[in-house]
């Protein structure tokens, strides 16, 4: 049996304790997924950071796009968890995996699932 490979995005910025907040959101995703029997890779991915290193605005956001697109690319489905709607690199990815068809989960990181996917669908973001 294949397993599936799942992307868990969400923000750091401005947590008391990122790694605390990182490690309770994998377990979470792993919780959700064990819980309806299936087999999952998290994805291990950096994410992307939005502070200045002296190149120009249009070759930052070339970069980021050309990076999330390759990280989005190569996940089965994305965890979209907490406030990552706050997160200018969770909102990129957003679009990605929607234009892309990419499953989305939304998941808190005390693992209760939360609905959004209806109100986010009906927007057309190429506009």
């Amino acid at each position: 049996m294949d397993r599936l490979k799942v992307m868990v995005t969400k923000g750091l910025r401005g947590r008391t304790d990122p790694e605390a907040y990182h490690k309770r959101c994998i377990s979470a995703v792993l919780d959700y997924y064990t819980a309806r029997k299936e087999l999952v890779e998290i994805l291990t991915y950096q994410g992307v950071s939005n502070t200045f290193d002296g190149s120009t605005t249009q070759k930052r956001l070339v970069g980021l796009g050309n990076t999330l697109i390759h990280e989005v690319a190569q996940a089965d489905v994305i965890v979209f968890m907490d406030d990552w709607h706050h997160y200018d690199g969770c909102i990129v990815e957003h679009l990605i995996a929607l234009r892309y068809g990419i499953p989305i989960v939304y998941l808190s990181s005390e693992g209760e699932r939360f609905g959004m996917q209806d109100e986010l669908v009906d927007i057309d973001y190429r506009a």
